[in-house]
């Protein structure tokens, strides 16, 4: 019962102060959970499960064919699908896929570039782990331990991480890219520095660093190649702050435009619907026999059927939409992060795994549309963050109420009730509230909370 309020509190806690620091820690657990579960040591990919990062296109017959199509007004899928090449994100060249399901990975020792340190490890784990180390083992270990001192046992470049000879051929400066594991900032997964041509991955990924990795180095051969390359938040965040034009003040006055463009007659009822929730905000807590919550009761009544009025009207949903955006900068960079060039590629990288080599040749890789952004080569770190749309979620809030689950947005009240029961201890054993937005729900974990239960599960 404890337990069951905390949730209430910390989840109304959130809304109000229009965060989702909550949804965010659940969810981090459940990837490492996740995490855990799927084993360590050495690893490689099968038929499902195989990799593919993209490279430039370096044979000129098959460029020539390309271009050809494109002259033919052939679409990129039909190029893609007869040749396997497409347009890199920018447009400029041409790219393909390079196989990665022969790709093996080993965070411990068995791919160290020395062999008396790989040997030194074996040794070390028969002897100390499972004490298995025979009496002419534990005296080579000796040897070894007197020989290696101030030597490095543990694997500090990309190719004493994984084996993978097609890759290596292809870009073999890839081998001399650093990689190091370390805690990095909440629902940070891995980072890509190109000023230092190293790797950073989340400790919790030591055991299973296969999809971030991959992300990463998929930045690693923009960073080679010239290709539209990856960003952060914090990049967009501080490029805005540099060129003094703020993402806020955009949609401010798009805000302004759109509000402007009004008739007087729809411009008072939005300004009333506006005022309805600030005060319907303040009074959202009160007890449902008080004053307070009879005048909420009212207030709601009058808003609820402003709403139905209101919802078909493209303007009025722009409006909310543009309000919720004004009050989320953070969220806004991490749309923008989320759509660079660079980001989509490395992106695209990872979720392409699964499919099979005709699944692939079927479904051409993601191309820029008018979304995508471009970052500059000023940016030094690309990163990849874990749940990019769960850390974008708007919490409950009366201010987004039309953006809360995949039902009908006007079922606002319904939802209010359920938080009210919830807090009184009136709602059912088993009924549950489902937080999100719908393009979260559709391709990520989403939290189902009722009375003193917390589960993830893929939606």
């Amino acid at each position: 019962e404890e337990k069951g309020l905390y949730i209430w509190e910390e989840i109304l806690a959130d809304a109000y102060s229009e965060t989702n620091r909550y949804g965010v820690r659940a969810g981090a657990f459940a990837a490492q959970a996740d995490e855990a579960m799927e084993g360590a040591g050495e690893v490689q990919a099968g038929e499902r499960g195989q990799k593919f990062s993209f490279g430039k296109l370096k044979d000129a017959d098959v460029r020539a064919k390309a271009e050809e199509m494109e002259r033919n007004g052939r679409t990129p899928e039909e190029i893609w699908q007869a040749l396997g090449v497409a347009r890199t994100m920018d447009g400029r060249d041409w790219r393909y896929e390079i196989d990665d399901s022969g790709m093996k990975t080993d965070t411990k020792w068995k791919f160290l570039r020395n062999p008396d340190a790989r040997r030194y490890n074996e040794l070390f784990e028969r002897a100390y782990l499972y004490d298995e180390a025979t009496e002419a083992e534990l005296q080579e270990l000796q040897i070894l331990d007197k020989n290696l001192k101030g030597a490095r046992t543990s694997p500090l470049y990309l190719d004493e991480i994984i084996r993978h000879d097609k890759l290596f051929e292809v870009y073999p400066e890839l081998r001399n890219v650093k990689v190091r594991f370390e805690k990095l900032d909440d629902g940070t997964r891995g980072a890509y520095n190109r000023e230092e041509n190293s790797i950073t991955l989340d400790s919790s990924l030591r055991n299973a660093p296969e999809s971030t990795l991959i992300h990463e180095i998929q930045h690693a051969i923009q960073n080679i190649e010239g290709f539209a390359g990856g960003s952060s938040p914090e990049y967009w965040a501080r490029r805005e702050y540099e060129n003094d034009d703020f993402v806020t003040e955009r949609l401010q006055r798009e805000y302004d435009r759109t509000l402007n463009g009004l008739s007087r007659a729809e411009q008072n009822k939005y300004i009333r619907y506006t005022e309805l929730e600030g005060e319907l905000e303040r009074l959202f807590l009160s007890d449902e026999n008080s004053e307070d919550g009879k005048r909420y009761a009212k207030l709601e009544a009058e808003q609820d059927a402003l709403y139905e009025e209101l919802y078909p009207n493209q303007w009025f949903r722009d409006l909310l939409d543009l309000n919720r955006r004004m009050n989320d900068a953070p969220g806004e960079y991490r749309k923008m992060y989320r759509n660079t060039a660079g980001e989509i590629e490395a992106r695209d990288t990872a979720e392409r795994r699964n499919m099979t080599a005709e699944e692939r040749r079927k479904k051409m890789p993601r191309s820029a549309d008018e979304d995508t952004v471009f970052a500059d080569g000023n940016r030094i770190i690309s990163i990849s963050i874990e749940n990019a749309e769960v850390e974008n979620a708007t919490p409950i809030s009366r201010k987004t109420a039309e953006m809360l689950d995949a039902a009908d947005p006007r079922n606002v009240a319904r939802y209010r009730q359920e938080v009210r029961e919830a807090l009184s201890g009136k709602m059912k054993t088993g009924e549950m509230i489902l937080i999100g937005r719908p393009s979260d729900i559709s391709v990520t974990k989403v939290l189902q909370l009722s009375v003193g239960t917390l589960s993830c599960k893929e939606h």
